[in-house]
């Protein structure tokens, strides 16, 4: 089976190659979609960990990418040019700005009052792992900070990102790179997790190689030491998860067998998951096709807002879902657990099944290449932002969908409407 992905890999490898020939940062982000995507599918079909395979499984992931990268290109490119330094002119003026420095450090201070609660927590509670559950069940921090979080810090963290990466490219230090810098490593340390930190790490390749065309053979000792400090965090973590962080040799080895399984696990659990939730009928413990709700849940949240105002609203399909793949751990194999994590195309299955597998991604794939046209078009650091969001829940997408936030719906809106009023005054504020 791994042949067929392989094969079909090195199908749109070329078409890629091809059709974006003259574009360097639709081809790039493409490539970066392809292999990350295509990697996770073809380890997966190698069945590791004892997982279980299917063809129909492996048939629709591999659907769903050939889906987006067509819906990519049925959008007409525009005209290409070197946007580079029209961009970074934006940048500086917006976010280097004395307002910028103000709002980034006042919002880099509150943000390291959480991490200093969240840690504080976590050596009571002697383990990552019950801190986590407590941040995430909306104990820790009250029920107010979902919000601050999903129309605060999270688009903030989204710029920062950009900032801080912009820095590192154009090696342009400031004030603004060490605020920005403290916020994102800070914001990826709140709660606990990993993945926050690989996404770190896709933010430069985003801004880097895609917007400003660096070489990566300049940065491979940078990349080095970067991914063994990413490794060390992931051990550390997951020793801290469950509560082994004691020096010792033996407790290193087990930690690093531990974080080495789950770094595997990870990347391909997500498609084994997926499998499960194919086997095991999960429309039907839905109570059938969702038409739309999974995949636009944050639209379906504000229209539950504006609703609930007059005295309407209807239950959440995403609540339904979460429900059961959170609340309901399954066993991938005898040794391995599982919640939560499923892939994207779940989202888009059980929505529509086989046509929301291709419907859907073709829809991102068309919305990728509309953000890349305005980013030609516009060169503004709002568009790059926007255009960095969507790359990263582009990026998360193996594990888990990331349009399901209101949050995120709300930044979407926020960035358009950022870009047009800075083009519109001719200044930025």
């Amino acid at each position: 089976m791994v042949l067929l992905v392989l094969l079909v890999l090195f199908i749109l490898h070329n078409l890629i190659k091809k059709k974006s020939r003259d574009d360097t940062i639709s081809r790039r982000t493409l490539q970066i979609y392809l292999y990350w995507w295509g990697g996770c599918v073809a380890v997966y079909s190698l069945a590791p960990f004892g997982f279980k395979v299917s063809f129909y499984a492996v048939f629709l992931l591999l659907l769903h990418i050939v889906s987006f990268i067509i819906g990519f290109y049925k959008i007409p490119g525009k005209t290409i040019r070197n946007i580079t330094e029209p961009l970074s002119k934006s940048i500086e003026k917006v976010f280097f700005c004395k307002v910028s420095i103000v709002i980034g450090a006042i919002s880099t201070l509150y943000v390291l009052t959480l991490i200093k609660k969240f840690f504080a927590q976590m050596i009571v509670a002697e383990t990552l792992k019950d801190a986590r559950a407590d941040f995430y069940s909306g104990d820790m921090f009250g029920e107010g900070f979902a919000n601050i979080n999903n129309f605060i810090l999270a688009p903030l963290n989204c710029i920062s990102l950009l900032v801080f990466m912009y820095s590192i490219v154009k090696r342009k230090y400031s004030l603004s790179t060490l605020i920005a810098g403290i916020y994102i490593l800070a914001y990826a340390s709140l709660g606990g997790g990993r993945f926050g930190y690989i996404l770190l790490a896709s933010a430069f390749l985003f801004v880097g190689y895609c917007l400003y065309n660096i070489n990566l053979k300049k940065y491979a000792k940078a990349g080095l030491v970067t991914a063994v400090l990413l490794y060390v965090v992931i051990v550390f973590t997951t020793a801290a998860r469950y509560g082994n962080v004691e020096l010792s040799s033996e407790n290193f080895s087990k930690n690093t067998e531990k974080a080495n399984e789950q770094i595997v696990s990870y990347a391909v659990g997500p498609c084994a998951a997926f499998n499960y939730a194919l086997e095991h009928d999960y429309v039907s413990k839905l109570g059938g096709y969702k038409y739309g709700a999974l995949t636009f849940a944050s639209l379906e949240a504000a229209v539950n807002i504006i609703g609930g105002r007059i005295g309407m609203s209807i239950v959440p399909s995403i609540g339904k879902l979460a429900d059961l793949v959170q609340d309901e751990p399954i066993d991938l194999t005898p040794e391995m657990r599982w919640n939560a994590l499923y892939t994207s195309v779940l989202y888009y299955y059980c929505d529509a099944g086989i046509i929301g597998v291709v419907l859907f991604p073709f829809f991102f794939g068309m919305l990728l290449h509309i953000l890349i046209n305005r980013l030609y078009k516009k060169a503004n650091c709002f568009s790059a932002a926007l255009f960095l969001m969507f790359c990263q829940i582009m990026f998360y997408s193996p594990i888990s969908y990331g349009f399901i936030t209101l949050g995120g719906l709300f930044t979407i809106f926020m960035m358009m409407f950022m870009e047009k009023l800075t083009n519109k005054r001719g200044k930025q504020l």
